[in-house]
């Protein structure tokens, strides 16, 4: 199974540009990317918009 950090490098997608988008800092995507900790109900909704995936695809790319 491909990992949401594996996912992003495969479509040249950097965590600053993920950071940009929820107007968050790089530091809280990284933590979403490693699994520490989990995004928002919207943080997924946003992200999954963002990649044109369904919100089911994201979640199991972040394994929750």
């Amino acid at each position: 199974m491909t990992t949401f950090k594996a996912y992003l490098k495969s479509r040249n997608i950097k965590q600053n540009d993920i950071a940009e988008l929820l107007g968050v800092t790089h530091q809280r995507v990284s933590t979403i990317v490693t699994g520490k900790t989990p995004p928002s109900l919207q943080q997924v909704i946003t992200i999954a918009q963002y990649l044109g995936i369904s919100t089911d695809e994201l979640i199991k790319l972040l394994e929750l």
